[in-house]
């Protein structure tokens, strides 16, 4: 055969560089509150880059060893993430509401790939602790609000429950009810005495009789010690 000057053979793929995590810091816990419970988590990390020249994109996992749970979200290029607290509290309410905790501890880690290739962050993974106790009203017999507050309900628009916070800073009978545009009261969620605290009431969109209400706008209104609040909520179906 003739001697050929073609070389062969392929490019060797190389995977992204080393990069860290930042924030939050490792061990972190985050007690959410009604005061921050509309805010977001950030999620940091420092960015990769490529050595054959290929964008590089990233991956956050978070992971829930009991019960086991995981999630891993591509984040494109960005290297913050930011995770509505709320959203935290919630799935912690649906575990809650199966009979486990309020306080959970998650891991996370960030993975940076270039399509064929994957870097996990060098100080990966780390924890992060939730305690949602506090918003959810579930350890409020040692938290004593300032004021008399109601807050907005969550979800809002909801189907087919929502969630109503409410802050009682000392021991008083307090009224809550359910009204529709019309002024008309259609259903009473509290009508008690209760202790200093926050506190949580959960409405499924039914009336005193447990006949499920129409779809539309609703106001609440609660009134404990001459404190008078009303905010409004969306039934959906």
């Amino acid at each position: 055969t003739e001697p050929t000057n073609v070389e062969c053979g392929s490019a060797i793929n190389q995977p992204p560089s080393e990069f860290t995590l930042l924030s939050p810091s490792d061990g972190d816990t985050i007690l959410i509150t009604p005061d921050n419970v509309g805010s977001n988590q950030l999620f940091a990390w420092t960015a990769s880059s490529d050595p054959n020249g290929t964008q590089v994109e990233y991956d956050i996992c978070w992971t829930l060893s009991s019960p086991f749970w995981q999630e891993c979200e591509n984040n494109g290029t960005q290297t913050a993430n930011f995770v509505p607290l709320l959203e935290i509290s919630d799935f912690i309410d649906s575990l809650y509401q199966e009979g486990g905790d309020v306080i959970y501890t998650f891991t996370w880690t960030v993975y940076a790939t270039d399509g064929m290739a994957e870097t996990e962050a060098v100080n990966g993974p780390r924890s992060i602790t939730f305690d949602a106790g506090y918003v959810l009203g579930v350890n409020s017999e040692s938290l004593i609000p300032d004021v008399f507050a109601l807050h907005q309900n969550y979800p809002n628009p909801f189907n087919p429950v929502t969630t109503i916070r409410f802050d009682v800073p000392e021991e008083s009978r307090v009224r809550m009810d359910i009204y529709n545009v019309l002024g008309q009261r259609v259903a009473t969620l509290v009508n008690s005495t209760l202790q200093p605290g926050f506190h949580t009431i959960r409405w499924n969109g039914t009336n005193d009789f447990g006949k499920p209400l129409a779809s539309g706008m609703y106001i609440y209104q609660i009134k404990a010690k001459g404190f008078v609040d009303v905010k409004k909520l969306v039934l959906m179906k």
